[in-house]
């Protein structure tokens, strides 16, 4: 740190810092008054499905929006323990997990990786790619690196999107389809972050 043109310690500086402060001026003792503020509402977001957004309030829901409502929905551990019995994982309970999002690795970024919270040895972990629209070949192709990169430690690699075409095939018994749906939200209709979670489901694809 640099005083007058010459590096000081972090204590020194401090400590100069103290002694022109006590020079500013006297002790203030009279009496304090509260600071009044106008009543207030808290902001609450709410996000629709379109191209075009003009209110300052509402967002264009977008997959960066899915990936939280998903981290948040895989914390309940009613809906971890039935997603993990649907891809057949049963040595494993959700308390087991923690959910983390964006994991950097040489091969890109991993949006949503559940890993073991408490490992003995190796670490097991799942890895989800999360596509707003519909899946194509090359996100089955992105995911299976993602797979392959973690090796023997991946348990299975989950490509979630709205739509799974027919023609999209996987090559790796690790990777699984999945389609997000919010029952009968309508997402051309603004809801708030909230609304959505409650109502968002997975369906794992056979």
């Amino acid at each position: 740190m640099q005083r007058g043109g010459y590096w000081k310690s972090h204590f020194q500086a401090d400590q100069t810092t103290l002694q022109n402060v006590s020079h500013m001026g006297e002790i203030f003792r009279g009496r304090t008054e509260t600071l009044k503020m106008p009543a207030y509402e808290t902001f609450v977001p709410k996000f629709v499905r379109g191209k075009s957004v003009r209110s300052s309030q509402i967002y264009q829901f977008r997959e960066v929006i899915l990936q939280s409502l998903l981290r948040q929905h895989f914390l309940n551990p009613e809906v971890l323990n039935d997603f993990l019995a649907k891809l057949g994982i049963k040595s494993l309970n959700a308390l087991e997990f923690e959910v983390l999002g964006e994991k950097a690795l040489p091969e890109g970024y991993v949006d949503i990786i559940l890993k073991e919270a408490w490992p003995r040895g190796m670490v097991r972990q799942i890895v989800i790619e999360v596509k707003l629209g519909a899946a194509s070949r090359s996100d089955v192709e992105q995911l299976q690196r993602y797979v392959n990169e973690i090796g023997e430690e991946c348990m299975a690699g989950i490509l979630v999107a709205e739509r799974v075409p027919k023609e999209t095939k996987v090559g790796d018994d690790r990777i699984h389809l999945a389609t997000y749906g919010f029952n009968d939200i309508d997402l051309r209709v603004p809801h708030n972050f909230e609304a959505l979670l409650s109502n968002i489901e997975l369906f794992l694809k056979s």
